[in-house]
């Protein structure tokens, strides 16, 4: 089989031993350990990586061109992709959790490592053996490339994907992550934060002061809910009366319910014979609303409803014995931290973090990951993940070289049809 002309029977062994020899080493000696290709392991291997790829092309050219031709060409390009997209699709099909959380279950899917397949043997080896078949074919395309554009722009993609696959790696085993939770009422900046990988409480280069959480909320909604359940009528398709503005009025089920006066910001007052809202914009003020609740011609019920804080209990108003009007917590739109920064270095800085904005400070991305859900929009904490990545330029690099490459591709090939359309009305001149 291996004197042959090597083709789809080689390149499918390759994989399949590839797997085989991955499960092997997963079962004997268990998920790839955290830290085992940290800095600066990760750079003795990548770069014994690198001279293997080059030293095994110069040496196949040299002594067998057609297996060098082989890892050079379209079969083993779209097997090794073939055998990682595989792995992939197991992933994609089980639950993943975290590898140290499986490491100590006995069932066959985790000790085969189908929970947490990004820290498997197979995985990284069918990951190394794409990247080994993609530095063969960058070589290959980089030799063999004329000075035109569109073979510059081959190689360029070749290389930029390269160079994102290749510091991707780098980063997965270097990252740092750590969460930190800062408070208002805190005297001092807080330094400490947990490893997600050891879930080790360390100490950081930067501190983080939280001066204010603010919070965006969309409009409260009333709906008519279960007693007994807690769930909102009708069932399978709740109805509701979003509060945007007041007075309002809409029906919800069977009822018809009129907003007479809403507050986003009040505090219950209980008097002897009733409770009524007024305007409070302090620390713990709820949302409330004065309404109306008929159905057909039953009589009319008047009250107040408020979703509650931490502070201030929420109301509902009774409508019947099993029925009842409340109004649910409203739900995030965006919020944030004002936050003052600190580093080892005495540079002192403030700044805006939002959700799903990170913070670019220095080396590290600054995430604003969670808060108090107790005290909503009052929250006196604010947590974030700060991430450290040392190779995160290696991976944009590559994304870059991807970017022009595609653009080079694109405008060489406008030219060379440009060229082909010229040529075929000469040809009809002639």
């Amino acid at each position: 089989m291996w004197n042959d002309t090597w083709g789809w029977r080689q390149a499918c062994a390759i994989v399949a031993a590839l797997g085989v020899v991955g499960i092997v080493l997963q079962i004997a000696v268990g998920h790839i350990p955290q830290g085992a290709f940290v800095f600066p392991q990760n750079i003795i291997w990548g770069s014994a990586f690198l001279l293997a790829i080059v030293v095994s092309y110069v040496l196949l050219g040299r002594y067998n061109k057609q297996v060098q031709f082989f890892f050079s060409g379209t079969v083993a390009t779209l097997s090794s992709i073939g055998g990682l997209l595989a792995v992939l699709l197991i992933m994609g099909f089980t639950k993943q959790i975290p590898a140290a959380m499986g490491a100590g279950l006995m069932h066959p899917l985790h000790r085969i490592g189908f929970s947490h397949i990004l820290s498997t043997w197979y995985f990284l080896l069918m990951y190394l053996y794409l990247l080994y078949v993609l530095g063969f074919v960058t070589i290959h395309r980089i030799r063999h490339s004329r000075l035109i554009l569109r073979d510059i722009a081959f190689a360029m993609n070749h290389i930029g994907l390269f160079l994102a696959m290749f510091f991707g790696l780098l980063s997965a085993a270097d990252m740092q992550r750590y969460r930190l939770q800062a408070y208002t009422d805190s005297e001092y900046p807080e330094w400490q934060g947990i490893d997600e990988t050891t879930g080790k409480l360390t100490e950081l280069p930067l501190a983080i002061e939280l001066l204010q959480f603010e919070m965006q909320e969309y409009p409260p909604k009333l709906m008519i809910i279960n007693n007994t359940s807690g769930k909102p009528i009708p069932l399978g398709r709740a109805e509701s009366l979003s509060l945007d503005s007041a007075p309002i009025e809409g029906d919800i089920a069977d009822w018809q319910v009129k907003v007479t006066e809403y507050m986003p910001y009040s505090a219950a007052i209980v008097s002897k014979d009733s409770v009524l809202f007024r305007e409070f914009r302090t620390r713990g003020a709820v949302h409330s609303a004065k309404v109306s609740v008929t159905q057909k011609d039953k009589p009319t019920l008047y009250g107040w409803v408020s979703a509650g804080s931490h502070i201030f209990p929420y109301r509902s108003l009774k409508l019947t014995d099993s029925l009842s009007l409340v109004m649910a917590d409203p739900e995030p739109k965006q919020y944030s931290s004002r936050v003052v920064l600190f580093t080892s270095n005495s540079d002192i800085d403030t700044a805006l973090i939002k959700v799903n904005k990170p913070l670019r400070y220095k080396s590290w991305y600054i995430y604003q990951l969670n808060y108090n859900r107790d005290e909503g929009r009052w929250s006196t904490m604010s947590e974030f993940e700060l991430v450290h990545d040392n190779w995160l330029w290696g991976v944009y690099l590559g994304f870059f070289m991807l970017f022009v490459g595609a653009i080079m591709l694109f405008v060489g090939y406008r030219e060379s049809s440009h060229e082909n359309i010229n040529t075929q009305k000469e040809k009809e001149i002639l």
